[in-house]
């Protein structure tokens, strides 16, 4: 089985959205995210592996052009159903590979991949396309290999993969990793009260925000 083969799945999809509308910390954090991307009204917004749409309302609730991405032509039906009013117009959904962006150079403001490129291998790839296509800022939640819960998912998966079992993807990367595929990255965490902080024990933390200026623009 291909990895991307698992997202591909409509049996994926049904159990990501029951996940996602139970899980009050990842949408509480959700607005935090937005708030370090800087979004603005007037501005156009890509969310790459945008599933279900969480990102949605909140950015057009902001008065932001939302561009959703995602491999899975499930995930986006479920995003498509958030689309209600006036937001209609401030939506674009589009089924792609987050490794190769069917947009031209520099066509966002600002881009985000946020529970996503942690289940992609080649992650590099995913933040060369984010910095084509987006002209000030992006950010990107990434898992630190050096975290003992991302180390042993990472082992878990490799074993259940070896063994020809059904595994969920997971590619937590080496703290020099993360500084070798973002330049100048700004680095935080969540705390347990869902606030972001930054300092040098993050290789340690289990998932990263890492946020980068584009051409110094912020």
């Amino acid at each position: 089985m291909r990895d991307v083969d698992y997202f591909l799945d409509p049996a994926y999809s049904e159990k990501w959205v029951r996940a996602v509308r139970s899980n009050t910390t990842l949408n509480e954090r959700c607005e935090v995210v937005l708030d370090v991307l800087g979004v603005r009204p007037g501005e156009t917004i890509l969310d790459v592996g945008a599933g279900e749409g969480r990102f949605m309302p909140l950015i057009t609730g902001r008065g932001a052009y939302y561009v959703g991405v995602d491999i899975s032509p499930h995930m986006l039906a479920h995003a498509k159903s958030r689309m209600h009013g006036d937001g209609r117009a401030l939506c674009d959904l589009v089924v792609a590979d987050a490794r190769h962006l069917p947009f031209r150079d520099k066509v966002v403001d600002r881009a985000l991949c946020y529970a996503t490129a942690f289940v992609i291998p080649e992650q590099e790839e995913v933040g060369r396309e984010m910095r084509r296509v987006a002209k000030k800022l992006m950010l990107v939640e990434v898992s630190s290999l050096l975290n003992p819960r991302a180390l042993r998912g990472a082992i878990l998966n490799r074993i259940r993969k070896l063994l020809g079992r059904r595994y969920l993807p997971y590619f937590p990367l080496k703290p020099k990793d993360v500084l070798r595929i973002f330049r100048r990255p700004r680095i935080y965490y969540f705390t347990g009260d869902n606030r972001l902080r930054s300092g040098g024990s993050w290789p340690f933390r289990l998932n990263l925000i890492v946020v980068e200026d584009i051409d110094g623009h912020g």
